[in-house]
């Protein structure tokens, strides 16, 4: 329950919720309802409340994020997390990029655009973590024959970031690899991770700073 949990969370100082929220299987009006009602628990919370881009959960692809928020006046002031790992692998390709163009992403991406700038409207917080077309993470970020997985979401970061810049927004990023079942795992092993998380969170944390440290100078320079 969302005011509970919510408030539960703002008694113990939270400065911002992060929410899974409705699940998939709902109807665009059903998902619309429930974000109504979010906003105003919101409002009594007095915290940013972000609904994650998350697999089973309400915001699980782009079109359905589309479709819930494009042209809704009264949702404009929904916040987004933007975990795009689970999206690359929902659509399996990492749309618009490098990565998928053996699926002539050109051609069949063309919702890209539309989707970008309801993101860069809505977003105040992005999970980072790198995705491949057949899973919601990879097993090393730093590994070459993930390269352009990695390019392609620091793509995605980027154009977000930049739609925060815009509105004069703080940018939220938070490295997300996880353990099992998300890293995978030696069989017969216990579920051992294949590679270090620390590490792999490590380096998508150094990434994004060496990435967009000039467009957070020149923000701070415009301000």
């Amino acid at each position: 329950d969302l005011r509970a949990k919510g408030a539960e969370a703002v008694g113990l100082g939270c400065m911002a919720i992060n929410a899974h929220s409705g699940v998939d299987g709902w109807s665009l009006e059903e998902g619309r309802r429930y974000l109504r009602v979010a906003l105003a628990i919101e409002a009594e919370l007095g915290v940013p409340v972000f609904h994650e881009t998350h697999r089973r959960r309400l915001f699980w692809n782009p079109f359905q994020t589309r479709d819930l928020l494009a042209g809704q006046a009264d949702l404009a002031g929904v916040k987004l997390n933007a975990d795009l790992s689970h999206w690359v692998m929902c659509l399996e390709r990492c749309w618009a990029a490098k990565a998928s163009w053996q699926f002539n992403s050109d051609k069949i991406d063309p919702w890209w655009p539309e989707v970008l700038a309801l993101l860069q409207k809505h977003c105040g917080m992005i999970h980072a973590r790198v995705a491949h077309r057949e899973g919601s993470q990879v097993a090393d970020p730093a590994a070459p024959e993930y390269a352009d997985e990695l390019a392609a979401h620091l793509y995605y970061w980027g154009e977000i970031v930049k739609g925060q810049a815009a509105r004069g927004c703080v940018s939220i990023i938070e490295p997300e690899h996880g353990p099992w079942p998300y890293q995978q795992s030696a069989p017969y092993t216990d579920r051992a991770p294949t590679h270090d998380i620390w590490e792999a969170n490590r380096f998508v944390k150094c990434r994004v700073q060496e990435e967009f440290a000039g467009w957070v100078g020149a923000a701070e320079a415009a301000g």
